[in-house]
This record gives C-alpha cells, structure tokens and sequence, in this order.
C-alpha cells in the first residue's frame, strides 16, 4: 500500500494489527482506534470508505511538525482489512 502524502515526515513508531473503526469527519475518513485515537491516514481505500466498518490496519506514525494543527495523528497505513461479523 503506498501512499505519498507523509513521505517527508520521520517515523515516530510502528502499529500492528490495531483494531479500529473508520468515520468521517471534516471531509475526510479517518480510523478511531487504540481507545480513544484518531488516526489520519493519507487515504483510505475505496472499499473502506465506510462510516462504522470495523477494521484491523497496521501502518508507521509519522511526526506531526511542531508548526501543525491536525484533527487526526498522522498514519502511513501499511496494510487494511476489514473485520469479518
């Protein structure tokens, strides 16, 4: 899964296997998870596009520059699956 829009930001840390939920807000899709975290990956597949689908993604947190304001911790999503009922 490649995506380019945090390509020049420092990995902070890696998350495996994280249960979560996709939502939409301010015209973007973004994955609640680990409690109470919001996730803003730079996209989210099509497939996924789904206020309240249940998810697992695993993916590198990337830093957020000092100068930002973010409604969402910025995520390279490396892999997404939807959880089965």
């Amino acid at each position: 899964m490649k995506q380019e829009c945090y390509k020049n930001r420092v990995v902070e840390r890696k998350v495996i296997d994280i249960p979560g939920e996709i939502q939409f807000m301010l015209d973007k899709y973004f994955i609640y998870g680990d409690g109470n975290q919001r996730y803003e990956p730079c996209e989210v597949p099509l497939s996924f596009k789904k206020a309240g689908l249940k998810v697992i993604f695993s993916g590198e947190i990337m830093t957020i520059n000092p100068e930002e304001r973010r409604a969402g911790i910025p995520i390279q999503l490396s892999a997404i699956a939807k959880v089965k009922d």
